[in-house]
């Protein structure tokens, strides 16, 4: 697990993986997970995404081995959007499709709108611009539980929620246990400083094509919530799965990471399309614009003629 540390002097870790031909140059794809969790949170996207990409996966501030935040740091969305560009500036990275799941969908929100260039592609997985709007209450919920009952009993509770209760019991357990790894103090906190994740402001200043990804059956988030906030941004897709968890990211892993694969290379496609289009507009503009001396010379030859021809007939008139 690699690291990278900010300019305040703050270390931030994360994986890297990509097993593209040694000979290419992969396209970047950077995971943000949600609020509890790690970047192991991603394990079923990274076989399909790794094979043509370089898929990095960090631990958010306060999350895995990454610093949670120093005593006295108000919690501020600004915040994490400065980590994630510290992350990409540190390891060389100047632009990457980001791919942001739940609590974390704000972030990818932020930076998209903020630093257009360095975001060829957001995808957003089971999230909203406020998430307070939805989640206060099981939000003051979870914080209770975690101060309560402790961060164990809540990662039982909190699983099954973001899962459903269909999900295997094999999946339960294994992402329990990844949710009992985070510091209970600091996860409390995130919960009752909610209200700070807000980029509903950001929404229409997206520049870059969006895909939202939502299941439809979510307790939480009805599938008209979510198409009242994406119909704001520019450019977006809608994918729906079937399932009642809150979490799409996870129970539907690889379907979805085909399906962003997909939505990627589609991008892409398009923009190098636009970019060869605006070239052949600037080569025919400049052509015409080469072409203009030329044509007035024609022009001005071609009245003098008529001129002259013009003047010739009066004098024959004239002269009979």
């Amino acid at each position: 697990m690699a690291k990278i540390t900010t300019s305040a002097g703050d270390d931030l870790f994360y994986r890297e993986d990509c097993f593209a031909p040694p000979w290419e140059d992969p396209p970047a794809t950077l995971l943000l997970h949600a609020e509890g969790e790690t970047g192991d949170a991603w394990y079923g996207w990274v076989p399909r995404m790794a094979a043509r990409a370089r898929v990095i996966r960090p631990d958010m501030r306060g999350a895995g081995r990454s610093i949670g935040m120093r005593p006295g740091q108000a919690w501020s969305l600004d915040r994490f959007v400065s980590d994630v560009v510290a992350l990409l500036d540190g390891i060389g990275v100047p632009t990457a499709h980001v791919v942001a799941a739940r609590f974390a969908g704000p972030i990818g929100m932020r930076l998209a709108a903020q630093y257009p260039t360095r975001v060829r592609t957001l995808t957003l997985c089971s999230t909203c611009p406020a998430p307070a709007e939805h989640y206060a209450e099981p939000a003051a919920r979870w914080a209770r539980s975690i101060e309560e009952k402790g961060i164990d009993a809540w990662s039982v509770e909190a699983a099954q929620e973001r899962l459903g209760r269909d999900a295997d019991e094999e999946m339960l357990e294994g992402w329990s246990d990844m949710l009992a790894g985070t510091d209970a103090a600091t996860l409390a906190a995130l919960f009752r400083n909610l209200p700070a994740f807000d980029a509903s402001r950001d929404l229409e200043q997206i520049a870059c094509p969006v895909l939202v990804a939502v299941t439809g059956g979510s307790p939480v988030m009805p599938l008209e919530a979510t198409t009242a906030w994406q119909r704001r941004i520019r450019t977006t897709d809608l994918i729906v799965m079937t399932g009642r968890g809150d979490h799409i990211a996870a129970t539907h892993a690889r379907d979805l990471a085909g399906s962003v694969q997909e939505f990627q290379r589609k991008a892409l496609k398009d923009s190098e399309g636009s970019k060869r289009e605006g070239r052949g507009k600037r080569r025919r503009d400049e052509e015409e614009d080469d072409d203009q001396p030329a044509r007035g010379e024609g022009r001005e030859r071609k009245r003098d003629k008529q001129r002259g021809e013009g003047r010739e007939r009066k004098r024959d008139k004239q002269r009979g």
